[in-house]
């Protein structure tokens, strides 16, 4: 499959699964996105919290790469389907379409966090991308961070030990020559 415009990759990354909608963020994201990065608990395994000034500088640095069509990296919001609470975030922050790689991280507030979501999200996107002809999907998770490490292993990632990363073992390519 190919996405040739920003409409077709926003439309390609909006969707539902059993229990979840998914969507790009957009302008109106920016209270999920606060609650996200401002947190010291959600933040604790990547980085600092971010002030509200950050996020609303990154979240429009975003928005401003989909209106020229800069597809690098994607942020999507995460939400109950029937009550539309808002569960976190899955992002893409390195889509490759062109060298046929991905990156993918969940971050979920606490209502989100200890029921599937991860696992539910995560596997979605997998064969999502892998319609898409990426080759090589990796998640990068804190060694400290073991309810990531679960929920990537129970969506069929694999520690790989010279990369610190954690790839998703149908796309692992291995020569032993």
């Amino acid at each position: 499959m190919q996405l040739t415009n920003s409409e077709h990759i926003l439309s390609y990354f909006t969707f539902e699964t059993t229990r979840l909608s998914l969507q790009p963020v957009n302008s109106s994201s920016l209270a999920l996105l606060a609650n996200l990065y401002g947190c010291n608990k959600t933040m604790r395994y990547i980085a600092p919290p971010l002030s509200l000034h950050q996020t609303e500088t990154m979240l429009n640095l975003m928005l401003n790469k989909q209106k020229q069509n800069q597809y690098n990296s994607l942020i999507l919001a995460i939400k109950h389907k029937v009550t539309a609470d808002d569960y976190g975030i899955c992002g893409l922050p390195n889509l490759e379409l062109n060298n046929k790689t991905a990156e993918i991280g969940v971050m979920l507030l606490p209502i989100g966090q200890g029921t599937g979501v991860a696992v539910e999200v995560v596997r979605t996107i997998v064969v999502k991308l892998l319609n898409l002809g990426i080759e090589t999907i990796y998640m990068q998770i804190d060694p400290k961070n073991k309810a990531a490490i679960i929920a990537a292993t129970k969506s069929g990632f694999i520690a790989c030990r010279l990369t610190g990363r954690y790839v998703y073992q149908d796309a692992v390519k291995i020569n032993f020559n």
